[in-house]
């Protein structure tokens, strides 16, 4: 086969890129489903809560669940 072929190319064939270093770039999706976690929501139930703009803020004020509540107030916050 000839060696300008795109067949031969793949099968012999390497990158001359190289990978950035450093950490991966964060997406808005990983953002929210850390708030989320912070907030013991999960995707589905914040995006439910956050449709009631006042039922998200008292949420989001009061950490959206118990545990954390619990543990910052145990702090005395």
């Amino acid at each position: 086969m000839n060696s300008k072929r795109y067949p031969h190319a793949v099968l012999h064939g390497y990158v001359n890129d190289t990978r950035q270093q450093g950490r991966l770039r964060k997406r808005w999706l990983d953002n929210t489903r850390e708030d989320c976690d912070a907030l013991c929501f999960s995707l589905p139930v914040a995006e439910r809560v956050a449709g009631d703009r006042l039922v998200w803020r008292s949420a989001a004020h009061n950490l959206g669940c118990q545990r954390v509540v619990t543990v910052s107030s145990s702090l005395g916050h």
